[in-house]
């Protein structure tokens, strides 16, 4: 911290190590040198609070890869890193204190997501009566809940099939009818006996194929057993006996229902799952949002359950695995008539959650589950918004993310002082050159010339200044620059086919933020596009090729940007990009950071990126268009 250019390359080797550093001095109210904010590029006022993440940054290096630069205080460092590890913070000797392993798992199957279940069954079947059809899907069976007589307790440690069905079982919600279809384990209301029997039969299942055995502790439920080859067409019969509404509430797991499984019948989907990828996530979704040939205005209710720790910054696990899960979810957004992804569109708003304000935020869920009719308004509302209607992918980002700023300060400038210079030149030479000839000239007319060619020999500068100043005017027409520059490089290198067809679209958000999309062209050439993009936009890391942009003057700080992977394997892709970049947005140099030179300007430029720790790295969503 006194003397950072003495630890240049440690600190280049984990540039976020210095931020913590900053960031808890400056929480704990203690001078930073000058030298170290100026190193950051960043003012006291944008240094960001201190938080979860920044301490197990600051805490993993000070107690593991860095202990060895503190000798003086190594029994504090010792009795810190104790009780770290008896509180279940420390994995792997990596200090983890925003969802520990045992805090994710308390959270992911917390008990409280019973009561939740149990709830939204009681609304939507309040709302929907005989018309309900909802399936709830978790991840795990627990046959062993299964309860050994009447008496036995209510009492259940984790979530899963089986408790799910005796917490609905026992809350009494009028109506409900109720099933379980799990792999080994399939229970059937006594109501629905004579309507699966007769089903059976229809799709070719024998009766002595069948054997119902009344539950020991409640008769009303009985456990279906499927012999022989019928084994398999056990997940036939009982979704066919839902459709017709002899099951209105389905409890199963996602390995048996989330994929492949068909039902156009289903309203209403719990998740009552931990699944954040993409892929598992979206094909459970896919089960209720899929036409109904036989109920035309059909709408669903996707519900998703999340355990937040609140008053904390960062509410856990729990919450950060529905987050990605909505990164692949689109929907129309709380705020505004459009159709996008992302957990925002939600209206969330951000950790940490308060009681009040989860409560105000369950109520307002509900009150908004019960207007079908709205959600469906809401639709075909934002549908129609759309000028292209076309779902797109592409990339958003802070406007503090693009060079925008940087064109304006420096290549703006400099071809406002080229042009002034030449204007001063040209005007002062040609008026000490006629001023020592006699001329009959008028000196009006005289000056009124000279001005003339002097203002013509520097409109080209003046004239390339104002062009700029159109193209980078908005952040979103700095954004749509980078996007013309990369792909003018793709189709010189080839990735993409040179179509007429491509164009570059920008917009900003209501939050400041700017979205960029292709349009025209397939998937992959649009993933090609918003992957290089992203590239050129996010944190410098160790790339290749770099682009600098030199300061005009001392106080302007220099800029540095990503040459896409794509385009570092060839040095003539690189210089193809660096040459578009160039007449788009501004002079570059290219510099290629194998090189002794070129790693001191890579240095250099993580240096100038440091800042980049403090913003929101660019991040990809699709947007109905």
């Amino acid at each position: 911290m006194v003397d950072t250019d003495r630890h240049l390359e440690e600190i280049l080797g984990r540039p976020e190590y210095l931020s913590g550093i900053v960031v808890f001095l400056h929480a704990a109210d203690v001078e930073i040198p000058r030298n170290v904010i100026s190193s950051l590029g960043v003012g006291s006022t944008t240094i960001p609070k201190l938080d979860l993440a920044w301490l197990e940054i600051l805490l993993t290096r000070c107690l593991y890869e860095d202990s060895v630069s503190f000798p003086e205080i190594d029994p504090l460092l010792r009795s810190l890193r104790h009780d770290l590890f008896q509180m279940g913070a420390i994995e792997r000797r990596k200090v983890v204190l925003r969802a520990p392993s045992i805090q994710a798992r308390l959270l992911t199957t917390s008990r409280a997501k019973l009561h939740s279940i149990e709830e939204i069954v009681r609304i939507e079947s309040k709302s929907m009566k005989d018309e309900l059809r909802c399936v709830v899907l978790t991840d795990f069976i627990r046959k062993g809940d299964l309860p050994g007589s009447v008496s036995s307790p209510a009492e259940f440690e984790d979530i899963g099939a089986v408790p799910i069905f005796e917490t609905l079982r026992r809350s009494n919600t009028p109506n409900l009818r109720l099933a379980v279809l799990c792999g080994s384990l399939v229970i059937v209301p006594e109501s629905a006996i004579r309507l699966i029997i007769n089903t059976a039969e229809e799709i070719g299942i024998k009766r002595d194929g069948l054997s119902c055995r009344p539950m020991v502790h409640d008769p009303s439920y009985s456990i279906l057993e499927m012999k022989g080859v019928h084994r398999q067409a056990a997940v036939r019969l009982i979704t066919s006996v839902f459709e017709q509404g002899g099951i209105t509430v389905l409890v199963g797991t996602k390995s048996l229902l989330g994929e492949g499984w068909d039902a156009p019948a289903i309203n209403t989907l719990v998740l009552g799952t931990c699944v954040g990828s993409y892929v598992s996530s979206n094909q459970m979704r896919g089960r209720s949002i899929r036409i109904d040939p036989k109920s035309p205005t059909k709408t669903a209710n996707v519900w998703h359950l999340v355990c937040v720790e609140p008053e904390v910054q960062e509410p856990g696990a729990d919450y950060l695995s529905v987050t990605r899960r909505f990164s692949a979810f689109v929907g129309v957004s709380a705020a505004s008539k459009t159709i996008e992804s992302g957990i925002e569109r939600l209206g969330l708003g951000c950790p940490p959650f308060t009681q009040e304000s989860i409560a105000e935020l369950n109520a307002k869920t509900v009150h908004q589950a019960l207007d079908r009719q709205g959600l469906r308004r809401n639709w075909n509302e934002a549908l129609a918004l759309g000028p292209t209607r076309q779902m797109t992918d592409g990339l958003r980002a802070a406007a503090e993310n693009l060079p925008r700023g940087f064109v304006l300060r420096n290549t703006i400038a400099a071809l406002l002082v080229e042009a002034g210079t030449l204007f001063a030149s040209v005007f002062f030479g040609l008026t000490r050159v006629l001023g020592r000839a006699r001329s009959e000239q008028d000196p009006f007319t005289l000056f009124a010339v000279i001005t003339g060619i002097a203002a013509a020999v520097s409109l080209p500068s003046a004239i390339a200044a104002f062009w700029r100043l159109l193209r980078h005017g908005t952040p979103e027409r700095s954004m749509r620059q980078i996007g013309m520059v990369i792909l003018e490089t793709l189709t010189f290198e080839g990735s993409i086919a040179g179509r007429s067809d491509y164009q570059i679209h920008s917009e900003k958000n209501p939050d400041g933020s700017v979205y960029c999309w292709i349009t025209g062209g397939t998937g992959r050439d649009q993933a090609i596009f918003i992957r290089a993009l992203r590239e050129v936009l996010r944190p410098i890391e160790n790339p290749r090729y770099l682009l600098a942009q030199n300061r005009l003057f001392s106080f302007f700080r220099e800029n540095y940007f990503t040459v896409p992977e794509i385009f570092s394997r060839k040095k003539e892709f690189a210089e193809a990009f660096a040459k578009s970049w160039r007449s788009r947005v501004g002079p570059v140099q290219l510099i290629y950071t194998r090189s002794p030179e070129g790693r001191r300007m890579l240095l250099r430029a993580r240096i100038n990126s440091l800042s980049s720790a403090f913003q929101k790295t660019p991040e990809r969503m699709s947007c109905w268009k």
